[in-house]
């Protein structure tokens, strides 16, 4: 509630919060970005995912399993 609270506060427009979704997919191919924030993963699957549907993917080198999944450049 907080963060939907902030989002209309701000007048943000293009933010969704849909919660879950047996579909992904539909996301993946609507999507032109996926922005990998997290501290630490083990392999995150939404990476390999979203990149097979054309998604460009923005990490932090922030886990050891990333150079095993992109490559830099």
């Amino acid at each position: 509630p907080e963060i939907r609270k902030q989002i209309c506060d701000m007048g943000i427009t293009r933010v969704e919060l849909p919660g879950f979704s047996p579909n992904v997919q539909e996301y993946y191919i609507s999507a032109q970005v996926l922005c990998l924030c997290s501290d630490f993963e083990g392999f995150p699957m939404v990476l390999p995912e979203a990149m097979s549907c054309g998604v460009v993917p923005v990490v932090f080198n922030s886990f050891a399993a990333l150079e095993d999944i992109i490559t830099d450049g």
